[in-house]
């Protein structure tokens, strides 16, 4: 990364732009300056700042609304598959959800209580799939029966605000 990078990164941080920031060093000054629209320098002044974050926030919604979207596509995926005549169909979902609840479930049996050499001889491999039905599986059953996390509530609810007022 150049120096002048590390002067805009920095000022970054400084007007509390953390995600432009992180974009900036991940992909480039080129990148968000393409995706923004907004030319980065550094010595950035108020209404160039402002500017920058009504940018990256009018961009953070268009993500959001993209996430929405899918959601949306899902949904309506699910209500089509309940409508279906073939009963496979319509307990697929409910099916493979029990499915990995099981298999997680079992996994977290044998890793707390059975003891095993193989799992000595390879705790990394048991932690990591441990983590993954963790923080995979059973989070994504459980978001899909009982919702979605708050922070996406609340990008909803700034979109449909927004929306509110045009």
């Amino acid at each position: 990364m150049n120096p002048s990078s590390v002067a805009i990164v920095s000022e970054l941080l400084d007007n509390d732009l953390p995600q432009v920031a992180d974009v900036l060093v991940d992909k480039g000054a080129d990148y968000v300056q393409e995706k923004l629209g907004v030319d980065l320098q550094s010595n950035l002044t108020p209404q160039q700042i402002e500017h920058l974050r009504e940018a990256a926030m009018a961009h953070e919604e268009f993500m959001a609304k993209l996430d929405e979207e899918s959601t949306q596509r899902a949904t309506n995926m699910q209500l089509n598959a309940m409508n279906s005549q073939d009963p496979e169909v319509r307990h697929f979902i409910y099916k493979f959800a029990w499915f990995w609840s099981w298999v997680s479930a079992l996994y977290f049996f044998a890793i707390t209580f059975v003891p095993s050499t193989v799992i000595e001889k390879n705790d990394h491999y048991a932690d990591i799939i441990l983590g993954f039905l963790l923080g995979t599986a059973v989070a994504s059953i459980i978001q899909f029966f009982f919702g979605s996390s708050k922070s996406s509530q609340d990008k909803t609810q700034l979109l449909n605000a927004k929306e509110a007022q045009k």
